[in-house]
């Protein structure tokens, strides 16, 4: 029997622009590339995996981005990322076309607030409180 090992947390999440949002999640998420194709980017750290997915030219086409970006905010679904430091977060992301909000709130052990990828995708991100904090 072949040994088992942990799995990340996998999603994948399709884009218009794949290196534009691999950007953004490797400056403000801190992954880094494990695969990449003309077609995909796999993007990982030792608890997340994420494959960004371009979408076909003949859908890409129909897509109205904006820039900025509108938010999308009417998904069932939100990426949530552990980051170091929400400060840093919100400049890295400044930096890669996104952006991460200034409303913040704790939940469980975590200090959280959302932002979005530069394609309006909406994103959490999550920091440690510190102990003195508790």
């Amino acid at each position: 029997m072949d040994e088992v090992t942990e799995a990340r947390a996998a999603a994948v999440l399709y884009a218009a622009d794949v290196g534009r949002l691999q950007a953004f999640y490797e400056s403000v998420c801190g992954l880094e590339v494990a695969e990449s194709t003309s077609d995909f980017v796999t993007l990982v750290s030792d608890r997340w995996q994420l494959t960004l997915v371009a979408v076909p030219e003949r859908d890409a086409a129909t897509l109205e981005l904006s820039d900025p970006p509108r938010r999308r905010s009417q998904t069932p679904i939100k990426l949530a990322f552990a980051v170091a430091s929400l400060v840093d977060a919100r400049s890295a992301a400044l930096g890669a076309g996104g952006v991460v909000d200034g409303a913040e709130w704790t939940f469980n052990d975590d200090v959280v607030c959302d932002g979005e990828d530069p394609e309006g995708n909406v994103v959490q991100f999550r920091s440690p409180r510190r102990a003195t904090e508790r």
